[in-house]
């Protein structure tokens, strides 16, 4: 069977920016399996198999996780057992089942490049990906860099903000407003 698998998506981890703190909660060996579209089928069986036979912890960590918590946007959390069968954080998808999931649309046009998240292009182009037989590097890859006219738009976009604020500098310090002043520029520089 042919599949890719990785980490990627939301979370810290898949970014590199882990600390005690991210530890809490959806954090803990995970990863994406991906299949071709004729193999989804076993997507069922697949994880029956991972409930039976993963281990219960890898490298210290609890492999086994909470039931989704409904009152907390279905977080789980890590729960170390030393028997019966494991609920691994892992997800089966198609490539696509996940790119159209994730980003809504793929490939995209210069509208939908302007209305996806720029968190969600790099929680999918950062992540590791461990096996890689789908290509799914080709389309990371392809969305890892925003195309000419997207790119920019947007850094028109951003002057633009900024030649709205800009004026309020001088006022702000015409009128001994120091703080004021302060607080625009820093809001000015906050939007680079």
């Amino acid at each position: 069977m042919e599949y890719s698998a990785g980490l990627l998506g939301y979370g810290s981890d898949v970014l590199g920016y882990d600390d005690v703190i991210s530890t809490d909660h959806m954090w803990g060996p995970r990863f994406y399996l991906f299949l071709k579209e004729n193999d989804i089928k076993i997507k069922g069986e697949l994880m029956k198999r991972f409930e039976e036979s993963l281990p219960y912890e890898f490298k210290g960590y609890s492999v086994n996780f909470s039931k989704p918590d409904m009152n907390d946007n279905g977080v789980r959390h890590a729960e170390l057992i030393n028997s019966g069968k494991i609920s691994p954080l892992i997800w089966i998808y198609t490539v696509k089942e996940f790119i159209n999931e994730y980003l809504g649309t793929y490939p995209l046009n210069n509208l939908d490049w302007l209305s996806i998240s720029e968190h969600r292009l790099l929680g999918l182009t950062s992540g590791k990906i461990f096996v890689d037989i789908l290509n799914l590097s080709k389309i990371r890859s392809e969305l890892a860099f925003y195309p000419a006219d997207v790119k920019l738009y947007l850094i028109a976009s951003q002057w633009a903000l900024i030649a709205e604020e800009q004026a309020f500098v001088k006022r702000c310090s015409d009128n001994m407003d120091e703080i004021g002043a302060r607080i625009i520029c820093s809001r000015i520089i906050e939007m680079n």
